[in-house]
């Protein structure tokens, strides 16, 4: 497994919708120099933290581990989903993800 490539996805993913490493690491449980590490390819994440992060950042684990989603995607609510801002879309997962824990 490539963690460098993992972790420079993290970290493109994170930027883009927003978020510091202070608030995704206090999302994810973790210190933020261990984030940092993740980030930067100098730690390996455990399979258990890399879902954590694929959720917090509403990426599936396919795209985090391997750059793409390798099951494929609804093309309309993809579609309507892209075209939203990152910070709706960051909006959008959450309200997925609370309703899923229902």
């Amino acid at each position: 497994m490539d963690f460098k490539a993992i972790g420079q996805r993290i970290k493109a993913k994170r930027k883009d919708i927003g978020l510091t490493q202070e608030t995704l690491s206090e999302e994810l449980d973790i210190s933020v120099e261990y984030l940092s590490r993740v980030e930067s390819g100098n730690a390996n994440a455990s399979f258990s933290l890399l879902e954590k992060i694929s959720n917090a950042l509403m990426l599936s684990e396919e795209e985090l581990l391997f750059g793409k989603d390798i099951f494929g995607e609804s093309d309309h609510f993809i579609a309507a989903f892209r075209n939203l801002t990152p910070e709706k879309q960051y909006a959008v997962m959450k309200i997925i993800n609370i309703i899923s824990e229902i």
